[in-house]
């Protein structure tokens, strides 16, 4: 609507710090159908630590143009029924295994966060959350190498709670680990978790390395992976 307020972008004072005084994330976009790509451009341009340098059609037009770019994480959005194609993603990861990559859904059920976490994506960015909260999400992709929507991870839980356990055989996890890795698929961050448990952040990093050992996954991303399988 013209005239109408755009909302304050959600930055903790850690990533406002961190965007006003380090050199600018390249980000290219494979861009939404659904969405208003100028407000969603405007919303992360506006943000001191990011820079555009590529906008696409389709994750194809990404593989071929990203030898002669630098993008160091791409966000992609798709039409509404289905918002990316996992084939497409792994092959976009299997030439680029250093990309980190985020999706942009308005889709929100087990099927497509399946998916999402099989692609080897590590951010899923659900549209009602709002855009302004885009850059959060961004940023805690570049830091930690893993986000997900907190309306998703309520999905994710439900499903983890449907099988109950590992694909496979018993990894061998304690107690304590398994606890920080269900809050873990709820999107927390480190700091959220170790004030959940009334524990430090370090001792969160430490039951969280040994979940990685136990997995042999190198990151959350993959260990929320071997809940699903194959």
């Amino acid at each position: 609507m013209a005239g109408a307020k755009r909302k304050p972008l959600v930055l903790s004072p850690p990533q406002q710090a961190w965007a006003a005084s380090r050199d600018s994330i390249e980000l290219s976009l494979v861009e939404p159908s659904s969405l208003n790509t100028n407000l969603l451009v405007a919303c992360l341009e506006s943000v001191p630590g990011f820079k555009i340098v590529g906008r696409h059609a389709q994750v194809r037009d990404l593989i071929l143009e990203l030898p002669r770019r630098r993008s160091e994480l791409v966000i992609l959005g798709g039409p509404a029924r289905l918002p990316f194609d996992p084939a497409e993603l792994k092959t976009l990861k299997t030439k680029h295994p250093h990309l980190r990559l985020i999706l942009l859904s308005r889709v929100l059920h087990s099927r497509v966060l399946t998916a999402f976490l099989q692609s080897g994506a590590e951010g899923f960015f659900h549209e009602k959350e709002g855009l302004h909260r885009l850059p959060a999400a961004v940023w805690e992709v570049h830091q930690t190498g893993f986000y997900l929507s907190p309306l998703a991870a309520r999905i994710f839980v439900r499903h983890l709670r449907q099988f109950k356990c590992f694909a496979g055989e018993d990894p061998g996890l304690s107690a304590r680990e398994t606890d920080i890795l269900h809050l873990v698929g709820q999107g927390l961050t480190n700091q959220e978790i170790a004030d959940a448990l009334h524990i430090s952040e370090s001792t969160v990093k430490t039951h969280l390395h040994h979940v990685f050992q136990k997995l042999d996954v190198p990151s959350r991303a993959a260990a929320l992976r071997s809940f699903l399988g194959p």
